[in-house]
């Protein structure tokens, strides 16, 4: 089933529910709807909303309170539960070989730490000066071989930018 749900069967096979709520305004009374039970009456392929000139099975719902006919009907989407966490690394060095069109790549190196790959990135470049290595954070490119060229060695100062930079990220202060 794509986007919203139109009849009665796409709702329960969505797993969301449908909230009736008493259309006289001194009553407001609200309940969950039993879509088992309307769907024996009024059938699986019922459309949710109404059609001009017709009577809908909310217009014969009748308020358990006030005992009056008619409820407005809310539907209340079943949301998904978050996506369990990967476990995944977060940086990867990629060896993208050296023919033209680079669709094919070998995992060279994975890690957690962005200091760690950098160094595993800039190892893979010198050992392989003539292949196309990357690194890269999921789908975003850190670095690219063919487009920055063999990178510079870095300095003491260098690893604490960096280490200061991704501690910022972590939500650290900086160490000074």
């Amino acid at each position: 089933m794509e986007g919203a749900p139109k009849t009665l069967e796409d709702v329960r096979n969505g797993g969301h529910e449908l909230i009736a709520v008493c259309r006289d305004v001194r009553c407001r009374y609200q309940r969950t709807v039993d879509l088992r039970r309307v769907m024996l009456h009024a059938g699986g392929w019922t459309q949710l909303l109404p059609e001009r000139g017709q009577l809908h099975f909310s217009d014969r719902l009748r308020c358990p309170f006030c005992k009056q006919r008619g409820m407005f009907l809310w539907l209340e989407p079943r949301i998904p539960p978050p996506a369990a966490a990967t476990s995944e690394p977060n940086f990867r060095v990629l060896d993208w070989g050296r023919s033209y069109p680079f669709n094919t790549f070998i995992m060279i190196a994975t890690a957690q730490s962005l200091m760690v790959a950098r160094a595993a990135y800039v190892a893979a470049v010198l050992v392989r000066p003539n292949n196309a290595i990357t690194l890269q954070q999921g789908a975003f490119l850190i670095a690219d071989s063919k487009r920055d060229g063999v990178p510079e060695f870095m300095k003491a100062e260098d690893f604490q930018k960096m280490r200061d930079a991704e501690g910022e990220l972590n939500g650290m202060p900086p160490s000074r």
